[in-house]
Parts: C-alpha cells; structure tokens; sequence
C-alpha cells in the first residue's frame, strides 16, 4: 500500500500546509481520504506539475466528517469527474454520518445530479456500525479493506477515523487514519485501535494540535503523543497540524514521532 500527503493542515493553517488529506494507491486507482476546501486545487497543480491525473484515477472517496476542510472542494472534485472526464465516483462514510452527508451533497449538486441510480455518485453507508467495505479489488489489484471507526462523538456532529489493510496484508501494512479526534477515542475501550498493541497498525496518520490543550478540545494535542512509548511513536505521522514545518519538527526533537508535510509519500 502506498500513501501520497497532499495536505497536512487545519481549517486555520497557511495556504502551503493545505488541508489535511491523503491519496491511497490500489493499482490504477486511488481512494482520496477527505477532500477539503483547498483539496482540488491541491490536486489539479500536482497533476500539471508532474502530469501523474490522479484525478481521473481517483475512483473513491472516504469522507471523515463534514466540516469545510475536510469536505469544502468534494463537489467540485465529482463535478469535474462526472461533466470532464465523464467518470463515477464512489464514496464512503460512516453510518451516522451518512443521511448528512447525503443532504451536503444533495444542497452541493443539486438533487438533479444525485441520487440517480447508477450515475455520478454511489454513497456507501450501511446502518450496521464496524461494516468493512472492499475497495480496489479488480485484478491483478489485491484490493484493500476500509472500515469507518468512529473517533469523536460531539453531539451532532459525527467523526470517523478509518482504518485500512490489504486483503492479503498483515497488521504492520496496515494503515489507521484519525481524522479530527480526541487522543482519548485512540486508547479507551480496552485499547479497540490496537494503538498500543503489537497488532497495532504500521502507520498511524494521527490529528495533532501543536497548540496547548484547552478544555473544549476536538482534537489530540502535542503532549499527549510525547507520552506514548517511543515504539509506538515511531509508527505515528502527525497531520492536521497548526502547519508552521519548521517550528513543529523542533517542537518534536528527542522524539521518534514524524511530522506529515505536504506531498510526502510512504509504503507499506
């Protein structure tokens, strides 16, 4: 599995931080996890820099929750697909945050686009919580497994993180995304993450606030991962961070933490 950082900021971070998102490479295809305000954009120039189009290979989309840098450029991404290039997409999601991100679409397209039975979009979100979905698995790709873990659970505002392995792939090749989350969704619950595990995921793309705590927090912060055993650091890529690089990689020294930065690609 191969992992391409198109983003690694927040909502308030600088233009060249983006919006915290990520590329997972399944053969010819690739599933988008989140697609941010600043996402397309980020996108398109890549494409004309290096002339790679992920955008016509982007088949899937796996969506965390609905604030405008996670989600803020969808549209325009399906609209281009659908009317440009003439392709489907594919999305994935959470059941509780299913029937909202079905409305977002619905206001964002316009109900003349959506919803249409074997047309543009195709929104997978069964009722039944911890559903595997199964996607890339045309041959000779292996296919890679997706299931929505649910990571923040502000009232009304449903959050997943996601976890993701190869179908013949160990636990150590597979991947665990956060998406905004409390440190403590990580490791309550008897530990359901297998955060601190030896079945731990083989990277872990965590959100991270480089800022202080403060009581009404939605995010993890800073000191909590400096608290964890350094064999589990080492597995951690910290995004959805304030986005000042160099500060942040002092602010991490005599760690075995990574910081994600725009356009850093890892495999598994």
């Amino acid at each position: 599995m191969r992992i391409e950082l198109l983003g690694v900021g927040g909502a308030f971070s600088p233009p060249e931080a983006g919006h915290t998102s990520a590329l997972i490479y399944g053969g010819l295809n690739l599933l988008l996890i989140d697609c941010g305000s600043r996402v397309f954009d980020t996108l398109r120039r890549r494409d004309q820099e290096d002339g790679l189009d992920r955008i016509s290979h982007i088949n899937a989309v796996a969506i965390t929750h609905l604030h405008d840098d996670h989600v803020g450029s969808l549209g325009s991404l399906l609209f281009y697909r659908y009317y440009v290039l003439g392709k489907e997409t594919e999305i994935f999601c959470g059941d509780q945050l299913r029937p909202k991100l079905q409305s977002y679409l619905s206001a964002v397209l316009g109900d003349r686009v959506f919803g249409r039975p074997g047309k543009d979009l195709h929104l997978e979100a069964p009722a039944a919580s911890g559903t595997v979905y199964s996607w890339g698995c045309a041959e000779p790709t292996p296919g890679i497994h997706l299931r929505p873990r649910q990571v923040l659970d502000a009232p009304g505002e449903p959050d997943y993180g996601f976890t993701l392995w190869e179908k013949t792939g160990k636990p150590e090749s597979s991947v665990f995304w956060s998406g905004d989350a409390l440190f403590g969704r990580f490791v309550e619950d008897g530990d359901p993450w297998g955060f601190q595990t030896d079945s731990c995921a083989g990277l872990l793309f965590c959100d991270c606030s480089f800022s202080p705590r403060y009581p009404q927090t939605v995010h993890a912060h800073l000191e909590e991962y400096k608290a964890l055993p350094e064999h589990i650091q080492e597995r951690i890529v910290l995004v959805h961070h304030n986005g000042d690089v160099e500060r942040h990689k002092k602010e991490i020294e005599g760690t075995r933490l990574q910081l994600g930065v725009p356009g850093a690609v890892y495999a598994l």
